[in-house]
């Protein structure tokens, strides 16, 4: 949805004799923004509730320019009760979905039977193949035939989904040109709501594109269609396309965007299903994993060692939710505790040795990271230190509890940066290696990427760094 900011009334569903003006805007960092003139409910219940109102579920709205529209959430920032010779009360309010082109009677709950979408970079990623050839005719008029390759289409995520060519064109004095964008269109089995469809797709989907191409990518446009709403015209049935804006949606980037991506979708477009398949079983499993570690690509600027925890928090959890401990060791240990504590009769000691007996079976923060490494392969070991595990915890350890003990050994300023770049790179290699990539197939796709050619310049250098190495060995 495009920033925009337009006059109109507005109401409650079922109440639209009571509809009020106001002004809606959407702005570029997509914040949802309502103001009225008037509340849209009775007067006697406005003043009851004024002191703490609770805003309202779902408003519907006619724009000036003859736009309907569909406000979910519309939380209320300020009002204001005027009295004189006319009595008004303007409220502000900030909402967090829009829905356009319709009315929407169940609001957030409506269910749609498809989806049109696009990221940041996602034609770069997926190039279309589609060529514009020209040629002369008998009549030496110049003709132009478009070849558009066929949509990739493959499972995933609960439905289809479908990556084809989008067209636009644009005509000048002198020239004529067409440009062709990748578009992404999803199917689910069963209509879904637009929140199954961010949580369930776009985030799964966002996560493996910013994977795939080496840098943060956005949702920066999104439609839905439902069953039923649209036109007739003749035999032919037009469906309305609802295009959808929501707090976190992000405008169109004009950066340049990764160069080079990491999984272009013409290397791995034969293993789409597959490596597709996979990542949505990854992400049913390792959804809290992801989130930490794609946190440190697609959140705001964060200072390092905000970086590093995160990234060894990733590590950590995905550790845990890959190997997990078996029901039958857990109670062992808990059969185990509960014989420790049966002498003790002080109920502060039992306590405090519970808590620290707890997780004592669970592996340390060194054995899950040894054994990510052992599972990454042999070929990780040209970008990271020898003494990475060691480094990690102790680093770890000191930013946690600041142990001034561990001050010296732990590593700060740039070692701190480079430290958070080997950690991503265990991380990385790890979701590589689920997908089906072998560690050797894992090496070649990533040794002409940024942060795997500093680490391996940096750590295969016999002179300028051979003292930061030695150090890193000895500790």
């Amino acid at each position: 949805m495009k920033q925009f900011e337009d006059l109109g009334e507005f109401w409650l569903p079922g109440a639209e004799q009571r509809k009020q003006p106001g002004t809606l805007k959407v702005s570029e960092s997509m914040e949802i923004e309502l103001s009225l003139l008037s509340p849209l409910e009775s007067f006697d219940d406005f003043v009851r509730a004024m002191n703490n109102h609770p805003g309202y579920p779902i408003v519907f709205g006619t724009l000036r320019s003859g736009k309907k529209v569909t406000i979910n959430g519309a939380l209320c920032t300020s009002l204001a009760l005027r009295t004189g010779t006319t009595t008004a009360a303007p409220m502000d309010f900030k909402c967090s979905e829009i829905y356009g082109a319709a009315h929407l009677a169940e609001g957030s709950a409506t269910k749609f039977h498809s989806f049109h979408f696009s990221f940041d970079y996602l034609s770069r990623w997926a190039k279309s193949g589609a060529i514009v050839d020209t040629s002369i005719d008998d009549s030496a008029r110049s003709v132009w035939t478009e070849n558009v390759p066929p949509p990739i289409v493959f499972g995933a995520f609960g439905g289809t989904i479908s990556i084809g060519t989008d067209r636009e064109n644009s005509t000048g004095t002198t020239q004529f040109s067409i440009t062709h964008n990748r578009v992404i269109e999803f199917i689910p089995e069963s209509p879904i709501t637009f929140g199954e469809f961010k949580h369930d797709v776009v985030i799964p989907l966002q996560y493996f594109l910013t994977f795939a191409m080496g840098g943060a990518t956005h949702l920066n446009q999104v439609s839905g269609e439902i069953e039923g709403l649209g036109h007739q015209y003749g035999a032919i049935w037009i469906p309305e396309s609802i295009d959808i804006g929501y707090v976190g949606w992000h405008q169109i980037s004009d950066k340049r965007g990764p160069v080079p991506m990491r999984l272009p979708l013409v290397a791995i477009e034969s293993r789409m299903p597959s490596i597709i398949g996979a990542w949505t079983q990854l992400f049913a499993i390792q959804e809290r994993a992801m989130s930490l570690f794609f946190t440190i690509s697609l959140g705001l600027d964060q200072y390092v060692e905000s970086q590093f925890l995160l990234a060894v928090q990733s590590a950590e959890l995905f550790h845990r939710r890959k190997y997990p401990v078996p029901s039958v060791e857990i109670e062992a240990h808990r059969a185990w505790i509960s014989t420790m504590l049966s002498p003790i009769e002080n109920e502060e000691e039992i306590t405090w040795l519970n808590e620290k007996l707890n997780f004592s079976h669970e592996p340390t923060l060194k054995q899950r990271l040894s054994q990510l490494l052992e599972f990454a392969g042999p070929e990780l070991t040209n970008y990271i230190r020898p003494r990475f595990v060691k480094i990690v915890g102790d680093t770890r350890n000191f930013l946690t509890h600041y142990d001034a003990r561990l001050a010296l050994v732990a590593a700060a300023g740039e070692d701190l940066w480079r430290l958070t770049q080997e950690t991503m790179a265990l991380v990385e290699y790890c979701l590589f290696r689920e997908l089906g990539f072998s560690s050797t197939e894992t090496f070649e796709l990533c040794k002409g990427l940024g942060r795997y050619m500093h680490l391996y310049n940096f750590y295969n250098s016999t002179e300028i760094n051979s003292a930061v190495v030695e150090k890193n060995r000895t500790g």
